[in-house]
C-alpha cells in the first residue's frame, strides 16, 4: 500500500497484510498541488514500483521508483 502525506513530497509504503510501515521517502520537492501515487510493475520484475505524479502548481512531472530499491528509475 502506497500513500502520500498531505501536500509534502513524502511517500509512505505499508505492508498490505499487517499495515506496518515498510518505508518512507521523499519523492521530490513539495509543490502546492501535492502529489498523487500509484503502484504498478513498470520494469517487469514482478514487484510493484511506485509511480508519483505531481499536482497543480508545478511541471507535468511523473517519477517512477523501483519497488525493490526505492531508487528513481
Amino acid at each position: 500500500i502506497v500513500t502520500r502525506k498531505g501536500k509534502t513530497g513524502n511517500v509512505h509504503v505499508f505492508d498490505g497484510t499487517d499495515f506496518s510501515l515498510l518505508s518512507r521517502f521523499q519523492a521530490g520537492k513539495a509543490r502546492k498541488g501535492g502529489l498523487f501515487v500509484a503502484a504498478a510493475d513498470v520494469n517487469d520484475d514482478d514487484r510493484a514500483d511506485i509511480v508519483v505524479g505531481f499536482g497543480a502548481g508545478g511541471s507535468a512531472l511523473v517519477r517512477v521508483f523501483d519497488g525493490a530499491t526505492l531508487q528513481p528509475t
